[in-house]
């Protein structure tokens, strides 16, 4: 049965998820909408796909938003993390499935605030539904099912240069202020069986990968969704780290040192400066971007003896497509979501967890259909 999706936000990753979506032959229509409408324009141009229309749209009103998603099967947001609850609200009042990127717990949390409205709505509801968070809540799941009395589950992923420059060995690959959210904000972690706030940036490890070599990792907030809700007194410990090449973490820890990460404001020549905004522009401004770049993610799942499975994947950006690693990713994981929630293989009511609603082997073939290259392979020291 053909279906009509909406994708707000018309940047790279609901690029990315439009041109999924248009892949499958029973997708009648995919509207992009963004306030911007010269990136309506392009993003309609690059798709270059007749079933493509696009809008104006200020998703923080309601009332409008809502109206728009009438008739549409999934709303997929694709715009700032900030704009979701918003989003949500909508899709509730068109009574139109809905699921978005996510990455800030706090909205999330929001967003979970409307499950009797979503159940009352008759609607799926799936917030966090990107790489990190998302799919890896996903095979964080599947990795728990294949080991019997599993206590620890370990999720490690990173966005990265495939030719690290510059100090912080790093190139933009989504938005900065995100980037420096997932650094500011605590980690929620299960650590003997409850859930701990630890500070960001703790927790230094590395992990070797055969083409890659050796990367470091470090706490960073919003990767692990609502994982550690869900397996509270189920396992002992969880916990999510961000990968990067060596000595990015180290530049880190210097400016967040010197107060760089710090919101409050400071006396400066007269002026009032924030150096958490400023750090957000000056990456913003200063980072390389549109370089080749690879996506790295490692799921394990062990027992008490430390024997169990673990998930892995390096993925890097498309020639053919021009999509880097992280929209890849990203956008495709989520328009898999979207189409699972528009012909009902995911059937609850509701605001969902990834971990409780989500068809892991279901997603796993679909993944693969896509050209990830998962490997799975047995801990067993």
């Amino acid at each position: 049965m053909a279906k009509n999706y909406m994708v707000i936000g018309a940047g790279k990753m609901g690029r990315a998820i439009a041109f999924d979506l248009l892949r499958n032959p029973d997708t009648a229509a995919v509207t992009i909408c963004d306030r911007d409408q010269a990136a309506v324009d392009a993003a309609k141009s690059r798709l270059g796909d007749p079933r493509v229309s696009g809008s104006v749209l200020d998703a923080n009103d309601v009332g409008t938003t809502h109206r728009l998603m009438a008739g549409i099967d999934c709303v997929i947001g694709a715009a700032s993390y900030e704009l979701n609850l918003a989003m949500t609200k909508a899709a509730v009042a068109a009574r139109a499935h809905y699921c978005d990127l996510g990455g800030n717990n706090d909205v999330v949390a929001k967003q979970f605030m409307l499950d009797a409205a979503a159940k009352n709505a008759g609607i799926r509801v799936l917030p966090d539904c990107g790489i990190a968070p998302g799919a890896v809540s996903v095979l964080g799941k599947l990795a728990l099912d294949r080991v019997p009395n599993a206590e620890r589950l370990q999720i490690r992923v990173g966005g990265l240069p495939q030719h690290p420059q510059g100090p912080l060995k790093y190139a933009l690959v989504f938005s900065a202020r995100g980037l420096v959210s997932n650094y500011v904000e605590p980690t929620e972690i299960l650590w003997e069986g409850k859930r701990e706030l630890v500070p960001s940036l703790g927790g230094r490890e590395y992990q070797h990968f055969p083409t890659l070599g050796r990367l470091e990792a470090v706490y960073t907030s919003g990767g692990s969704s609502t994982l550690t809700q869900t397996y509270e007194g189920k396992l002992k410990y969880l916990d999510y780290k961000t990968l990067r090449w060596e000595g990015h973490w180290d530049t880190v820890t210097v400016l967040r040192d010197l107060g760089m990460l710090k919101e409050s404001a400071i006396a400066a020549d007269g002026s009032v400066l924030r150096p958490q905004e400023f750090l957000i522009q000056w990456l913003d401004a200063t980072l390389p971007r549109e370089q080749p770049d690879l996506l790295v993610l490692r799921v394990m799942a062990t027992d008490g003896a430390r024997h169990g499975v673990s998930f892995d994947l390096v993925d890097r950006m498309d020639p053919l497509t021009g999509h880097s690693a992280m929209q890849r990713t990203t956008g495709y994981s989520a328009s898999i979501c979207a189409q699972m929630l528009a012909y009902g293989e995911i059937s609850a009511t509701g605001v969902l967890k990834h971990e409780e609603a989500v068809p892991g082997q279901r997603f796993v073939e679909e993944w693969r259909k896509r050209g990830f290259a998962l490997t799975e392979s047995a801990i067993t020291t």
